[in-house]
């Protein structure tokens, strides 16, 4: 269940174990689904609020090609400079839902369309008039 906290940061991890004394973060992967190493990062930095002060790596299983992705690691640093970045884009989003509210008519203007190749992957594009724009690669 994620935190009712508006100010949490929420993961779903499918799998944590221990080895040789540090935490291991596995994501499974189906099909041809790229590995992003910022979603490891984010797992990392969601661990280290549940496991302070252990260490931790964190990598990728495609279930289909039984592939495994290199290891991922981040310093303190690091971490600490992704969550002020995710703070940032939290931030902003919440100032973009408001002035939303404050004008619903004006949607397009408060998250304009972003027509691409994910498009192809979206579970609207029935309904999505920009869907309709051809994207070339």
């Amino acid at each position: 269940m994620p935190p009712t906290n508006s100010n949490s940061t929420y993961a779903a991890i499918d799998c944590i174990f221990t080895e040789d004394g540090i935490l291991h973060i596995l994501d499974f992967k189906t099909g041809k689904t790229d590995v992003d190493p910022r979603q490891g990062i984010v797992y990392l930095l969601a661990v280290s609020y549940l496991y302070p002060n252990r260490p931790a790596i964190a990598s990728f299983y495609n279930l289909e090609t039984g592939r495994w992705s290199k290891p991922i690691s981040a310093t303190v640093s690091q971490l600490k400079a992704v969550q002020t970045e995710i703070a940032q884009i939290a931030k902003k989003h919440q100032n973009e839902l408001q002035r939303y509210r404050r004008n619903v008519e004006a949607f397009n203007q408060t998250f304009p369309p972003n027509p691409g190749i994910q498009c192809q992957y979206c579970q609207f594009k029935s309904i999505c008039d920009f869907s309709k724009i051809e994207v070339t690669a």
